[in-house]
């Protein structure tokens, strides 16, 4: 609280005293003996002799049936910096003489996380707030109501939200009351339960339980029915069962696309208020869909302490693949904690269907001297894939190679043969079957030193008239010869008439055949080339074409197929 150390002025303290009746005697138990300390949090949930909360002035505490003391929030410090409100939770127990901190942040000024109104979860987390109330329960439960400090969004205000932990669950549940600041009370008639009454936010009220386990609440500082703040005597009573009591707050549903409904689920329904109360079932949606859920019975009555069953079946004719939500709320005008929500999930499974074709199949051009490496996106549902070759553009004439089918999203083609043109297309596999064909793409191996080209393809390329041929000529894997001096040479040959050869200036010049009229495209040491176009976009006239790149040995200007030599041809047959 706010008061003095041992020695200095006035401040906010951390120190835990004991005052034992028979001796008339005080001990100091825990924490420091001047003001202003930060709080030792160490880990969530775990009990350690370091750990102590940081100094603070009006939180709020209170002993469960065990005797473990419990602290929650007020205005003081946290685990490091300055002090502000606070919203952490801890527990002491007397027996180990250890603090535990269980939940809350190690910050200030934190807003809550409220969820769902009457229905508790790991993530829910009262704000900070300090001169606060609290009570104990009959059951063990721990309960908060208001004070001082932050909603579930936005700045300091006063607070008329009421929380219940349970420490068996370690969760909090908001029950009643705004999420927001600043809210004015909805009185309703004078001694006559009803759901919506609310107490007006508020700070330095006065709290405590009766034998029946009702909460009871007076005054404070806070919001009347209308107008602005001021001094309150309204007195407040708050009955902890509610009426209304659920077996469970949430169900979940899962189905199979044009398949069976899913079997219905039951949930028991209590009356544990103190009086009967009639109820209604109102069903809501979420985006998408409704009309799915239904609950029976729609309304009836509850007996106090009666019990009854509430069926909820699903119906998912018309419902296309995907996930539906729907709230039921228990209405009951007779239940202090109406309405009580069960969010129900329904999910919609597509049913079992073969892959789809894979997309983005690439093999390698000349990438390696002993493989083809194909590769492709993954599709989903797909267990295994296929991969097929064929030396034309023809999926129909194509044969599987893949043994065993890879599972992964590469194939290495090495039964690939030098020279050929391969184009492959990839299927995808599950328990239902295979896919269709992917597009498919062309691949070839690398070669040693030159490789010519036609259209991005080797060996034999067919044209049809009129369309455009690009020539290309590469260098490759030659690393081991970096910078031998050779001849580079590309030549052409039209069997209809013609023999050319590229010139130093790259441009073409016809000879008569003779190679000892022919004359190196270039002359130095060999290195690394990509892919470099010799004739561009050119149209041939229908006919057979020859190409040739080659390096010889040595540099001498001269070409000799017989000596030291190699080279790469490509035939083009223009229909």
């Amino acid at each position: 609280g706010l008061g003095y150390p041992a020695s200095g002025g006035l401040g906010d303290l951390n120190d835990l005293w004991k005052y034992d009746p028979a001796t008339t005697n005080w001990t100091w138990i825990k924490g420091a003996t001047n003001t202003a300390q930060n709080g030792t949090y160490g880990t969530q949930g775990v009990p350690a002799p370091a750990n102590t909360p940081g100094a603070r002035e009006s939180a709020v505490s209170w002993t469960d049936g065990s005797g473990a003391v419990w602290l929650f929030g007020g205005y003081g410090y946290p685990a490091s910096g300055g002090d502000n409100e606070l919203n952490d939770l801890w527990k002491y127990d007397p027996a180990t003489t250890n603090w535990t901190w269980e939940a809350g942040s190690t910050n200030t000024s934190q807003n809550g996380t409220y969820g769902t109104q009457g229905m508790p979860a790991a993530g829910n987390t009262p704000g900070a707030r300090a001169s606060a109330v609290s009570w104990a329960d009959g059951s063990g439960a721990l309960w908060l109501f208001g004070g001082e400090g932050y909603g579930a969004s936005g700045g300091l205000g006063n607070l008329n939200d009421l929380w219940k932990y349970d420490p068996a669950t370690t969760n909090w549940t908001w029950e009643a009351g705004a999420n927001s600041t600043n809210q004015s009370g909805i009185y309703g008639t004078q001694g006559v339960p009803a759901a919506t009454n609310t107490p007006g936010a508020r700070y330095r009220e006065v709290a405590w339980a009766d034998g029946s386990g009702a909460l009871w609440l007076f005054g404070g500082y806070g919001r009347p029915a209308s107008g602005g703040l001021g001094y309150l005597n309204d007195l407040w009573k708050f009955d902890v069962f509610g009426g209304i009591s659920l077996a469970t707050n949430a169900l979940i549903y899962s189905a199979t696309f044009q398949g069976a409904n899913p079997a219905a689920q039951m949930i028991g329904m209590t009356n544990v208020g103190g009086t009967a109360f009639t109820y209604t079932n109102v069903i809501t949606y979420s985006a998408g869909a409704s009309g799915w859920l239904t609950v029976l019975p729609s309304a009836g009555a509850l007996a106090l302490n009666g019990a009854t069953i509430l069926t909820n079946q699903v119906a998912i004719a018309g419902l296309g693949a995907g996930t539906y939500y729907a709230t039921n709320q228990v209405v009951a005008a007779d239940a202090t904690n109406s309405p009580q929500t069960v969010v129900v999930t329904l999910t919609v499974n597509a049913p079992n269907q073969t892959p789809s074709a894979p997309t983005g199949v690439s093999a390698g051009d000349g990438t390696y001297t002993n493989k083809v490496l194909v590769t492709w996106n993954a599709s989903s549902g797909a267990t295994s894939y296929e991969v097929w070759r064929y030396t034309g553009n023809d999926s129909g004439a194509a044969l599987k190679i893949s043994s065993p089918d890879p599972t992964g999203t590469s194939y290495d083609d090495t039964s690939a043969l030098a020279g050929a043109t391969y184009y492959y297309w990839v299927k995808a596999v599950n328990a239902e079957g295979a896919s269709g064909f992917s597009a498919s793409d062309s691949g070839f191996l690398g070669v040693v030193g030159p490789l010519i080209t036609a259209n991005g393809l080797v060996g034999e390329v067919d044209i049809n008239s009129g369309d455009p041929v690009t020539i290309a000529v590469q260098m490759m894997n030659i690393e081991p010869h970096l910078g031998v001096e050779v001849d580079w040479w590309v030549v052409a040959f039209a069997h209809s008439g013609g023999w050319y050869y590229l010139d130093n200036a790259m441009q073409w010049a016809s000879f008569s055949g003779d190679l000892a009229f022919c004359q190196p495209v270039y002359q130095g040491g060999l290195v690394s080339v990509s892919s470099t176009p010799v004739l561009s976009g050119f149209i041939l006239p229908p006919g057979t074409y020859d190409f040739w790149f080659a390096i010889d040995y040595p540099m001498d200007n001269i070409l000799n197929p017989a000596g030291p030599i190699l080279y790469d041809q490509v035939t083009v047959f223009v229909q």
